[in-house]
């Protein structure tokens, strides 16, 4: 099951020449969601979420930053070195809560919902991005 989602979503990239639109941000949600629905580890599917929104961002990112002017793109370099700050202090607080709210960091469970909260997060920074393209 997982390979497949790997090789839809590589399907996904290569369509139209990598163009990143809200539709392939659809699609790789509902991936995830097919995953979560048909595979016992939801860790395993969260995981894979993540990378995929990573990539994704990695892509629309680089997209967006060749089509500006030299000052434009140490503007978005500055501005996503913010962005990777604010990640960083949502995974904290996001760890810190989780761990309050189940009582443990300890198991698939724990590690499931972090990765999947931290995949929505860049899944905002994405759209945010794609919508300047």
């Amino acid at each position: 099951m997982m390979r497949k989602v790997v090789l839809g979503f590589l399907l996904l990239l290569s369509l139209s020449g990598f163009s990143q639109t809200l539709k392939t941000v659809k699609e790789l949600e509902k991936t995830n969601e097919k995953c979560l629905d048909n595979e016992a580890n939801g860790l395993q599917c969260s995981t894979e979420y993540y990378k995929q929104m990573d990539l994704l961002l990695n892509k629309v990112y680089n997209k967006l930053r060749s089509g500006l002017s030299g000052d434009e793109k140490s503007k978005l370099k500055k501005e996503q070195q913010l962005w990777l700050k604010k990640r960083d202090q949502y995974s904290e607080t996001l760890y810190s809560e989780t761990k309050e709210e189940l009582g443990t960091t300890e198991g698939e469970d724990f590690k499931m919902i972090l990765r999947h909260n931290e995949a929505e997060f860049v899944k905002k920074r994405v759209i945010e991005l794609i919508k300047r393209l």
